[in-house]
This record gives C-alpha cells, sequence and structure tokens, in this order.
C-alpha cells in the first residue's frame, strides 16, 4: 500500500475519532488531524489534479456541515474531516503557487 494512501486513511480515521472524543481533554487532536492533513499534501503526487479534487471535496464538505437537519455527530465528523482536507489543501495550494513562481 502506498504512503500517500495510509495518510489519506489515517487521516479520515483520526477526523473520525476527533469527531467522537472530548477534544477539551485532547487537545492536540484535531493538531494531529490537521498535521496528518499536511503531510498528505505534501506526499499528493499529482498537484493540480489534487488541487482540484481537495477544493471539491472542501466545498462538499463545507456544505454538508452546513445543513442544518444533520446529526450532531455528522456534523462533528464532517467538520473534522474539513479540518483534514483543508490542510492538505493549504500545502498542496502553496506547492503548486511556488512552482509556477519558479518557472
Amino acid at each position: 500500500m502506498k504512503i500517500g494512501l495510509l495518510a489519506f486513511i489515517a487521516g479520515v480515521v483520526l477526523a473520525v475519532i476527533a469527531a467522537v472524543v472530548d477534544t477539551t481533554t485532547f487537545w492536540w487532536l484535531p493538531w494531529l488531524v490537521g498535521g496528518v492533513g499536511i503531510v498528505f499534501g505534501y506526499l499528493v503526487r499529482d498537484g493540480s489534479g489534487a488541487l482540484l479534487a481537495l477544493l471539491g471535496l472542501t466545498g462538499a464538505l463545507f456544505v454538508i456541515q452546513q445543513q442544518p437537519y444533520n446529526p450532531h455527530w455528522l456534523t462533528e465528523i464532517v467538520f473534522y474531516a474539513r479540518v483534514f482536507v483543508s490542510h492538505a489543501l493549504l500545502l498542496v495550494g502553496l506547492l503548486a503557487v511556488l512552482k509556477i513562481a519558479r518557472t
């Protein structure tokens, strides 16, 4: 299994765990979710394809999170999934801008 896929799976699992535990006690867990997102963003190979996919996923997660009829647990899972994905998007976007600036 490729390390990028493992980082993605780890990020999703950590997002679910962060959604169901008390993050006031485990204050570091949201930071870990974001950190794994950054690692995943670094491991992405196809920058432009990943940029588009992560933008779409971030938008979809935002819209799903804003739906008023979601149960609380689903809203929490989607929030932490968005933390993971947006941190990955941050690094992929930054690397894309640096690549453009080098040319």
